[in-house]
């Protein structure tokens, strides 16, 4: 169940010229088989931290299956394991519900947790 709706997933790999899979369409589906949502990737780019899509298209569908939006994403420069200035990517701690510290490896803010009355 996802958002009140029975769902269910179908991922499609394709076999690369290195012969290993690739993900190249993951779909939600209705349990009669109809999507909900479609995510396809291609245009894969290898580098040191392994294989990823250059194009990726996401699309969403209503209950009768009409698409209601599609969004294309193309990937024009991608670096891997480089440090990242805060200027450029920064997420504010109040803005999150959790914030984990990957230096300290622990969480320097928790989302709150449900209590359960006694």
């Amino acid at each position: 169940m996802i958002d009140k709706k029975s769902s269910k997933f179908r991922l499609q790999l394709t076999a690369a010229g290195n012969g290993v899979s690739r993900p190249t369409k993951i779909e939600r589906l209705r349990p009669d088989d109809r999507a909900l949502t479609s995510i396809v990737l291609n245009d894969y780019i290898s580098t040191v931290a392994g294989d990823f899509p250059r194009r990726i298209q996401v699309k969403a569908f209503d209950d009768q299956s009409t698409m209601l939006m599609q969004v294309d994403y193309y990937i024009e420069k991608l670096e891997v394991n480089q440090p990242i200035d805060p200027s450029v990517f920064a997420i504010m701690n109040d803005e999150a519900q959790g914030v984990w510290d990957s230096n300290e490896k622990k969480f320097i803010k928790e989302k709150p947790r449900n209590k359960k009355p006694q």
